[in-house]
């Protein structure tokens, strides 16, 4: 939400309307994707003896770029680092620090971590687009292995122990 009254000159006792503007006098920028848009925005005041004059100016909103924030990101504490917005200019904050070589699972530790995205763009005015994600790190499943079995080659078929999750595989 932009104060109208701060771009630029304007008198304190006037009234704006148009598009995305509320009545206080603030524009409420829609989200904006392509190319830039503008929306025309009336100014008018009206003095004591009853005068009115009015003016009309546009406020151009820049689109946002295209980059898309990921939803919640769920990976294993023994998961390499990684980077959750590949190919994204911005930089990406863990502990309200930059992560550069991305994220690290055994270093975050199992839970629920906040993280947000930052990208500069625009030269005047300069913008800035942030977006927040969480990434959720998980243990590692407890599994229990047999000792080494001895069996007789005649055996066809022995029955490996069960683990404790729906989803295992044996292999070997």
């Amino acid at each position: 939400t932009t104060d109208l009254t701060s771009l630029w000159n304007f008198h304190p006792h006037g009234i704006f309307s148009g598009s995305f503007v509320d009545e206080d006098g603030n524009f409420d920028a829609p989200e904006v994707t392509g190319q830039t848009e503008c929306f025309p925005i009336m100014f008018t005041m009206k003095t004591d003896d009853g005068c009115i004059d009015s003016c009309e100016f546009k406020v151009c909103v820049l689109p946002l770029p295209q980059i898309k924030c990921p939803d919640t990101l769920h990976v294993c504490i023994n998961d390499n680092p990684f980077n959750p917005i590949p190919d994204a200019p911005g930089t990406v904050y863990f502990n309200d620090k930059p992560i550069p070589n991305g994220f690290n699972p055994q270093e975050a530790g199992v839970g629920i971590h906040h993280l947000y995205y930052v990208y500069n763009y625009g030269e005047r005015p300069r913008c800035e687009y942030v977006c927040k994600f969480v990434i959720v790190v998980h243990a590692l499943p407890k599994i229990e292995c047999p000792n080494n079995m001895l069996i007789c080659s005649t055996d066809q078929k022995i029955e490996l122990p069960k683990q404790p999750y729906h989803e295992y595989i044996y292999s070997g």
